[in-house]
């Protein structure tokens, strides 16, 4: 039996030939190891600080990241609204409790920094109980025209990590 094989992130792809010549293609698409769920799709990680969580209810994003992972999505309207620090709303789906949630997004000309504003204490400080210390994840979901959150790590008030994955929590 000839085989071949071809891996990448997230697809993995087979191709192989029997005795009998006939050929069995097999491919897989959207599958991680556990060790990549804390890598993969989470371009933007964060650890929360006491500004990110406090009553101003922003959540600044380096700027680094927001040109490498955020501006190339969005289209010239939607890109002169950010830029001009009016904004532009945004859809944000939060993938560990499967809710959707509206915020803003912007620029601050006055730091010349990016952030989320609105409803970002309520609907996720607040709501998920996010601390100094736990680790979130966003990145911009094209197909859905949203980003997708996650809470990546918590750190608990012991001081120990926990780390959430899709079959539980796990503690160090």
């Amino acid at each position: 039996m000839k085989s071949t094989t071809s891996t990448s992130s997230t697809t993995t792809a087979s191709c192989s030939v029997d005795s009998d010549n006939i050929t069995t293609t097999t491919l897989g698409l959207g599958i991680f190891s556990d060790s990549d769920q804390n890598e993969y799709p989470w371009k933007i990680k964060k650890w929360m600080t006491e500004s990110d969580l406090g009553s101003l209810s922003r959540l600044l994003v380096q700027t680094n990241l927001v040109k490498n992972h955020i501006l190339p999505f969005f289209g010239t309207d939607s890109l002169g609204e950010i830029e001009s620090g009016k904004g532009t709303r945004v859809r944000v789906w939060d993938q560990d409790s499967q809710t959707e949630h509206e915020l803003v997004f912007k620029k601050w000309s006055s730091s010349n920094s990016y952030v989320f504003i609105g409803k970002w204490y309520k609907d996720f400080v607040k709501r998920r109980e996010l601390k100094v210390g736990d680790l979130i994840g966003l990145y911009w979901d094209s197909c859905n025209s949203r980003f997708n959150f996650c809470v990546i790590q918590l750190k608990d008030l012991l001081g120990s990590m926990q780390f959430r994955s899709e079959t539980g929590s796990t503690t160090v």
